[in-house]
């Protein structure tokens, strides 16, 4: 008969989910993911499972590396030996509770140093090495901690000539930018009076229309005047002329009979 699937609650699916995913992202080591992971689940859901169940709950949180089987093996084989040694050194009450202290004490020093440098092989933390490798390890984080500094100080620096040619140009551009809408609000003026000034223009050029046609209708009619005036005194010096020629011509006619008489 097949075996039913074991299933969990929302809510404590949903928190190994969430610690699984965390862990996934602090430990790049699969071996040390599993070992966390494995003993976070085992804490959320009381109780251990098999291989199988523990890759199903990294498949449900979304964990995309895939751990070999002799990994996930030797994971289990560590905590079940853990397991088991934890349990002898219960049992034995009278003589066993200070070892069982110390194993206790040696098994969370040996997690604590995991999570802080997970890098780390087991061996080198563990008896009296562990304290040459700690002092080593620590060593080096100053150095690496005295770099850090270093390069947040050059940051830093960096960050604050950023920020001041940001605040510069940040200047600058409210200074253009308040240039550019006086400009703006200058032409939309003009643009708002330019239909005014239109009108005015119109009037005035109706205005100026009105006058040239009065002033060249008068100037017409001092033409025309002028040309009759001309007409009159042409006419009057005709007529003038002709009683000259008459008077002339008398004169003439009396001047000849004078002539002849003598």
């Amino acid at each position: 008969m097949a075996r039913t699937p074991i299933a969990f609650p929302d809510d404590q699916l949903h928190a190994i989910q969430l610690a699984v995913q965390q862990l996934a992202v602090r430990y790049p080591d699969n071996r040390l993911f599993l070992a966390r992971a494995i003993e976070e689940i085992d804490r959320i859901a009381g109780r251990s499972f098999g291989q199988k169940v523990y890759r199903r709950l990294l498949v449900a949180a979304g964990v995309a590396r895939t751990p070999s089987t002799a990994t996930f093996q030797a994971v289990l084989d560590d905590r079940r030996a853990a397991t088991e040694t934890a349990e002898g050194e219960v049992v034995d009450v009278t003589e066993g509770r200070e070892d069982s202290v110390q194993a206790f004490v040696r098994k969370e020093v040996r997690v604590a140093l995991q999570d802080w440098a997970p890098s780390a092989p087991p061996s080198s933390i563990e008896g009296e090495g562990a304290a040459a490798w700690l002092a080593e390890h620590c060593e080096r984080l100053e150095v690496d901690n005295r770099a850090l500094r270093e390069q947040l100080q050059v940051a830093q620096t960096e960050a604050a000539v950023a920020r001041a040619r940001e605040e510069a140009a940040s200047a600058l551009f409210a200074q253009v930018q308040a240039g550019a809408s006086a400009r703006e609000r200058e032409l939309v003026d003009r643009l708002a009076r330019a239909p005014e000034e239109l009108q005015a223009l119109a009037a005035r050029l109706e205005g100026a229309e009105r006058r040239r046609l009065v002033e060249t209708d008068a100037m017409r009619q001092a033409l025309r005047d002028e040309r009759s005036g001309f007409v009159a005194r042409i006419e009057t010096l005709e007529r003038e002329l002709a009683s000259t020629r008459t008077a002339l011509e008398v004169y003439r006619r009396g001047a000849g009979s004078i002539t002849t008489g003598r």
